[in-house]
């Protein structure tokens, strides 16, 4: 749950605080001395299936933290970054407060980030790297499958597509135009 002072993860069986990511604190203030990862303007967060990771959309980066130890990485900006020509214009959109939702796959390998600067699939167990992306349309959702093997995109134009996780090849996809229903 986003609060004024940070995210707090809760368990609900029993119901529990688990840890809470707040401004850092001062090891000689804190009892045991601990230091507490910063945790700023939060604009989305997830949580893996598992619930071992959570994932915090902060204006200016994005963090995934373990929740059994506190510990967290900062994925860099840099793999946000895009440039959309128009004509003879370009325009530069980066992860600057640009992102719209995080989604984790079930297995909590994969996080999908999306938002202005399109899609980007990273993966958890290599270092963040981007695994898949795409900077298409705008984006309105991202969700993996039930056993993490595909993953849906919607965009603003009205494309729904499917793609194979370990690939990123496009299975398929169906545009729905006007006031059309699926």
């Amino acid at each position: 749950m986003s609060t004024p002072d940070g995210v707090q993860v809760w368990s609900l069986d029993p119901e529990k605080l688990l840890t809470t990511f707040k401004e850092a604190v001062p090891a000689a203030q804190v009892e045991p001395p601990i230091e507490l990862p910063a945790v700023r303007r939060v604009a989305r967060w997830a949580m893996s299936a598992d619930g071992e990771k959570v994932a915090i959309a902060e204006r200016e980066a994005l963090k995934v933290y373990s929740v059994s130890t506190g510990e967290g990485k900062i994925v860099s900006p840099d793999k946000f970054r895009v440039e959309i020509k128009y004509g003879n214009k370009s325009i530069g959109c980066s992860y600057h407060d640009n992102t719209r939702d995080l989604s984790f796959s079930p297995d909590g390998k994969y996080l999908a980030a999306w938002g202005i600067y399109g899609v980007r699939i990273l993966d958890l167990s290599d270092d963040c790297k981007v695994h898949w992306s795409s900077t298409y349309s705008t984006p309105l959702c991202v969700e993996f499958s039930p056993d993490g093997k595909v993953f849906a995109i919607g965009d603003s134009e009205g494309k729904l597509a499917l793609y194979d996780t370990a690939t990123g090849k496009e299975l398929r996809s169906v545009s729905l135009a006007g006031n059309e229903y699926l």
